[in-house]
């Protein structure tokens, strides 16, 4: 009977890294994707020295983030620069504090592996004894 129930709460204990190796994976791709985009800047309408306008990304290394002046330089969608801040700087911290979570549960996960499964046989032997001795 011991072999069932350890055998059952290792199942379980080994589905907990199985999610968490699916969440920290999704959080890592959300972090560098939210890096790359506020790095590289929002793509918008700019309207160059003859008057042509043409849809690109105007900003080079993240370089809109120190100097507010170049803002201006998309004139279409309106905002989009503030707009772009916002939701991938929210992104970002968003997945990192995933991560964070993620890493917990595997070291909770990898704890109640290692030593949950003590913690129950010491159990189990201790029931078993007093059940043996007890008529």
């Amino acid at each position: 009977m011991e072999v069932v129930m350890l055998t059952h709460k290792n199942k379980n204990n080994l589905k907990n890294p199985e999610s968490t190796a699916v969440g920290v994976v999704g959080a890592g791709y959300c972090f560098i994707v939210s890096a790359v985009a506020l790095n590289k800047g929002p793509k918008c309408l700019i309207t160059d020295s003859v008057n042509v306008s043409k849809w690109t990304y105007p900003f080079e290394d993240g370089n809109y983030l120190s100097d507010h002046n170049l803002w201006s330089l998309c004139t279409s969608p309106e905002d989009v620069v503030p707009w772009n801040l916002t939701l991938f700087s929210l992104l970002l911290i968003m997945s990192g504090i995933q991560m964070v979570l993620c890493a917990i549960q595997a070291i909770n996960g990898l704890m109640g592996t290692i030593c949950g499964d003590c913690k129950e046989m010491a159990q189990c032997k201790a029931y078993s004894e007093s059940a043996e001795i007890t008529p």
